[in-house]
């Protein structure tokens, strides 16, 4: 119950097992979506669970994961990252994936654990927890056999069955247990790496069936990528400093082919940003200041600016923000024309302002659906005099968790929790691409000026 009406959707879901990936020191998480047998595998190369672990920590809600003692060390030669995860939200995102999942997990210092876990089970009235089957197994292989997995899933259908004369939908349940994919496993080898060979640390989520609207969050509608696509590309933050954890999702349908949807070459590169028409660069400070550099085509200046009234510290603290803009006729750009129009396509289906925390995206922010800054809606009152729009502009705003701790996210990672440190970020925000003319056309020379002295809005 915690997992689905905890989580807005499956892309959500999807992003917080994501995340765990990253606080296991993951390097790769891959997601494969099968379209014929309708299930999801997704894998990383963190250092995975010992069986301790896994019935201490994954099974057991409330843990205290945050603890500095709790805390898996930073493998040899790695910097510590600071942890994503939350009240166990990415375990319990599960359940909203689909309703069974085999978790195949190894630590560099112990044998593999493979588990069956049913989340419809847990729905049932008339037991109690204690009464419910995790059925699990150690083996020295990278991942059970086919008769193991089989033990494994005969005691959880099973234990369904039994029950279901006082109980009779858990007769449904055996059915549906039963019909687990038992050969999904062996695809894994043929879908690219992470692989498992001996001494290899990571784990493997094998859900199945996937709930079935994510067939729907994968589909592409009148020219705007999937919603799955919004929610999930830009998982880590290329445009600041090379990521060291690296996020893809292949949807591989019925007739074999195969799509990369979430992947490095799908997003905003450093080079797009150079190639921008224009672009800003700056750092807010704690008064809320910005100082930084405008380019517009060619010409850089430096700029700064206050928001007017501004003079007490800021309860949201200072970030940087980086972000540049297309010119919506051609002809207005210094570009090749291919060069342009490959920039402006891309701006059209995942332009916006990103958020980042600790280099690892902040939900929904991005999202050209999610228009907290009212960019599109003061775009609508009139293009000539709002210059700005999600759909000719692409860059990030930049923060961590020491300067920015007061914005914090909802329980459910639908974006920050208004409180009045969030106010006060997005009100200085709104006020510095709206209030100061950092770009304004020359109405007679349809060419750009900037202004480069502190403009008080």
């Amino acid at each position: 119950m915690l997992g689905r009406q905890q989580i807005a959707g499956l892309p959500t879901a999807i992003s917080e097992i994501f995340k765990n990936a990253y606080d296991a020191y993951a390097q790769r998480v891959r997601a494969d979506f099968l379209r014929d047998l309708g299930s999801l595998i997704i894998r990383d190369d963190g250092q995975g669970m010992t069986n301790e672990q896994f019935v201490d920590r994954w099974l057991t809600l409330g843990t205290e994961s945050k603890l500095e003692g709790n805390r898996p060390p930073a493998p040899i030669g790695r910097a510590m990252r600071t942890p994503l995860g939350e009240k166990g939200i990415g375990r319990l995102a599960m359940a909203a994936v689909g309703p069974n999942v085999l978790v195949v997990t190894r630590s560099n210092t112990g044998p593999t654990t493979a588990a069956f876990v049913s989340w419809r089970l847990f729905e049932l009235p008339g037991i109690n927890l204690d009464e419910i089957p995790v059925a699990m197994i150690q083996l020295d292989a990278p991942a059970p056999g086919p008769s193991q997995l089989l033990s494994l899933i005969n005691e959880t259908a099973q234990f369904a069955e039994s029950i279901a004369e006082r109980i009779p939908d858990a007769r449904g349940m055996a059915t549906e247990i039963r019909s687990f994919p038992l050969g999904v496993l062996d695809r894994v080898q043929h879908l690219g790496p992470p692989q498992y060979s001996a001494g290899e640390s990571g784990t493997l989520f094998l859900v199945s069936p996937t709930d079935q609207t994510l067939e729907a969050d994968l589909v592409d509608t009148e020219g705007e990528p999937s919603h799955l696509v919004k929610m999930l590309i830009g998982f880590t933050n290329p445009l600041e400093a090379t990521p060291d954890f690296q996020v893809t999702f292949w949807d591989r349908g019925v007739d074999g082919t195969a799509e990369e949807l979430i992947g490095p070459a799908g997003f905003w590169s450093d080079d797009d940003l150079k190639s921008a028409d224009h672009e800003i660069d700056g750092t807010f400070d704690q008064l809320g200041s910005f100082a930084g550099t405008v380019r517009i085509y060619g010409e850089v200046v430096d700029h700064s600016w206050t928001q007017r009234g501004r003079v007490s510290r800021t309860k949201c603290g200072p970030f940087r923000i980086r972000f540049g803009v297309m010119q919506g006729a051609q002809r207005e750009s210094p570009l090749p024309p291919d060069r342009w129009a490959l920039l402006i396509r891309k701006a059209e289906r995942i332009g916006g302002l990103y958020i980042y925390r600790n280099g690892v995206r902040i939900l929904p922010y991005g999202n050209n659906d999610y228009d907290f800054l009212d960019i599109e809606r003061n775009r609508s009152k009139g293009a000539s005099y709002y210059f700005f729009s999600y759909r000719r502009m692409f860059g990030y705003v930049s923060l961590n968790t020491v300067d920015n701790r007061a914005l914090t996210e909802k329980a459910g990672r639908e974006g920050f929790q208004e409180n009045a440190a969030f106010r006060e970020f997005q009100s200085i925000l709104k006020a510095f691409l709206v209030g100061s003319p950092l770009i304004s056309f020359d109405r007679e020379g349809n060419r750009l000026t900037t202004t480069s002295n502190v403009v008080r809005s």
